[in-house]
C-alpha cells in the first residue's frame, strides 16, 4: 500500500473518532412535533468539545459540553444561539459514545436526545 494512501486512511479515521451526531426531538413546548434537529459534536473523543446546530427558523447554536468518566458516562452541555436561544442538556453515554438525555431551552421547549456514537 502506498504512504500516501496509509496517512489518508489513518487522517479519516482519527477524523471520524472526533466527530459524531446527535439527534434533538422537539417533545413538548411550542416546538412540539416539529422535525429533529441535528447536532454536530465534535472533539468528541475527548472529556469535553463543542456542539452546534441549526434550528428550524435558522437561528445558528453552538455550545460546549463536557464529561465525567465512569460507567456509564455523565454528561452536560450549554448552548447559545445567535438569536437568544440558551439550552441547557443532559446526557448519558455508554463507552461506544451512544447514549440519551434530555434538552430544554428558554422558550419553553424539551427536548429528547439521542447520541449516535
Amino acid at each position: 500500500m502506498k504512504p500516501t494512501l496509509i496517512l489518508s486512511l489513518a487522517a479519516a479515521l482519527v477524523l471520524s473518532a472526533c466527530t459524531m451526531t446527535a439527534t434533538l426531538t422537539p417533545v413538548s413546548g411550542p416546538l412540539a412535533g416539529r422535525p429533529d434537529i441535528i447536532v454536530k459534536v465534535t472533539d468528541a473523543a475527548g472529556q469535553s468539545g463543542k456542539l452546534s446546530f441549526t434550528m428550524p427558523s435558522g437561528e445558528h447554536v453552538t455550545g460546549k459540553y463536557t464529561t465525567i468518566p465512569g460507567q456509564p458516562v455523565q454528561g452536560v452541555a450549554t448552548a447559545h444561539g445567535d438569536r437568544g436561544s440558551v439550552f441547557d442538556m443532559q446526557f448519558t453515554t455508554n463507552l461506544f459514545g451512544k447514549g440519551f438525555g434530555e434538552a430544554t431551552d428558554n422558550h419553553g421547549n424539551k427536548y429528547r436526545l439521542i447520541i449516535a456514537g
